[in-house]
């Protein structure tokens, strides 16, 4: 699975009430190791697997998972909707996508909010 989508499921774990544990883990999450690959996936770094990727990958992650919440569409590899169930689910990924927008540079952030006001999202 992409690194992104992988990250997207520990954030979805994560519990609801800690938003700073979910903000810190968001800024780990998009902050490339110090020897890191320029594909925007994985580092190992002695026996330690760092997953990482972009703002704007990790945010298309959300926005692919909440068409399969939303759409009640399993992810092939046991399905969050088993987890989390619908609701919750679309609940928790749309409070994260200002989260992860907040690290997201300035013209990615304009483009998605017209994207949005468009409803191609």
């Amino acid at each position: 699975r992409p690194a992104a989508a992988r990250i997207v499921d520990l954030l979805l774990a994560m519990p609801d009430d800690d938003t700073a544990a979910l903000e810190e883990t968001v800024r780990e999450a998009v902050t490339p190791p110090e020897e890191a690959t320029s594909d925007a996936d994985e580092a190992l770094e002695e026996g330690y697997e760092a997953v990482w990727t972009t703002p704007l990958l990790l945010l298309q992650a959300i926005d692919a998972r909440l068409r399969d919440v939303e759409g009640a569409v399993a992810p092939t590899d046991g399905g969050i909707l088993q987890l989390y169930g619908d609701a919750g689910a679309a609940a928790r990924l749309h409070a994260l996508k200002p989260v992860v927008l907040a690290h997201c540079e300035p013209h990615v952030q304009e483009s998605y909010a017209h994207a949005v006001k468009q409803d191609f999202f």
